[in-house]
């Protein structure tokens, strides 16, 4: 049995794959007609779509493409983000390409009219590409994977590449979250922007070519990067910061502005700091203040590096508890 089988086709709704006509009103007529039934998969052939407003998705909703090369074209979209998730959950985005989109690509966020939290979101084998700016309407793009106050949801196998905010970017606080062979590429700031995150795992993720850190994390606990990587950083692979600014920007609960329990396992560090700035590591910059903590430590990493390795800035009673082992010898 065909996949469509299980829900409804797009097609059968009026989208027309080829991208000549817009086949927004037919994603939205597909979509509602899945939700009124309670819930299935709105299945996508593969072809190109064009598409010029948000499509939001309600619980157990779940958007398919057929293959990787199912394409949306955001291209004429004002506003707004390409794919927006903002009820309870129990659903699936997969086999995607979103072009252009006006905002983020895929928005996982609370709304006025939303339950408080989503949980249970899965999104695999999505890419979302930025590739140009509009001279008329202005810069595009947002963030790629956009995501605020989640419980057990999992990425795998998604690329953020080109955007013009953050490939992944946390915002909130959050628990259980796995991404799983992720990657950020040539983004106009960092690639892993991790606020808030508690007891979450990334493994298998790479951060190339991104004009502010590769991963950068603040007001997390119990958060562990496993064999990930970045190649070319603008400033370092990996950057963390502890202060009374961050703790009073993001309410994460208790713990506010500090880091416990970050665990960093067989990472990868290849020209790091590609600013030169003396101010940050190649590898890691660590910067704590207000009394606050940054506690955890990076074990057998790799990091092609020129000037410094790692750079700790501690102001005042601030504590940085962080070693970077190399086997059994502490090395920063």
């Amino acid at each position: 049995m065909s996949e469509q089988n299980y829900g409804v086709n797009v097609t059968e709704f009026g989208a027309d794959p080829s991208g000549r006509m817009d086949s927004t009103t037919a994603f939205e007529s597909a979509i509602s007609t899945v939700s009124v039934r309670g819930g299935g998969i709105v299945f996508v052939p593969q072809g190109l779509y064009a598409i010029s407003r948000t499509l939001r998705l309600y619980d157990y909703v779940s958007l398919r493409g057929e293959s990787r090369s199912t394409r949306l074209d955001y291209s004429t979209q004002q506003d707004g983000s390409a794919i927006l998730i903002s009820d309870y959950g129990n659903l699936e985005v997969e086999r995607l390409q979103i072009w252009n989109p006006a905002g983020n690509g895929v928005d996982i966020r609370n709304l006025p009219d939303s339950k408080p939290n989503r949980n249970f979101c899965h999104v695999r084998d999505v890419e979302v590409h930025e590739e140009r700016c509009d001279i008329v309407r202005g810069p595009r793009g947002g963030s790629g994977f956009f995501v605020q106050n989640a419980y057990m949801m999992s990425f795998e196998r998604c690329l953020a590449r080109g955007m013009r905010d953050y490939g992944f970017y946390f915002a909130g606080f959050h628990t259980t979250i796995k991404l799983d062979t992720c990657e950020a590429v040539e983004g106009k700031r960092t690639g892993y922007f991790l606020i808030g995150m508690m007891y979450s795992t990334l493994t298998n993720c790479g951060s190339d070519s991104n004009q502010g850190y590769g991963y950068f994390l603040a007001n997390c606990q119990s958060v562990s990067l496993n064999s990930c990587g970045a190649e070319e950083s603008y400033h370092s692979s990996i950057g963390m910061a502890a202060s009374d600014a961050w703790a009073n920007d993001w309410n994460a609960g208790e713990g506010l502005g500090e880091l416990r329990g970050i665990t960093i396992n067989s990472f990868c560090s290849i020209l790091g700091n590609k600013s030169g700035d003396s101010n940050f590591g190649d590898y890691m910059t660590l910067n704590a203040n207000n009394d606050r903590l940054i506690e955890g430590s990076s074990v057998n990493h790799f990091a092609l590096q020129g000037k410094g390795l790692v750079i700790r800035r501690v102001n005042g009673s601030a504590r940085i508890d962080f070693p970077v082992w190399q086997g059994s010898q502490r090395v920063s």
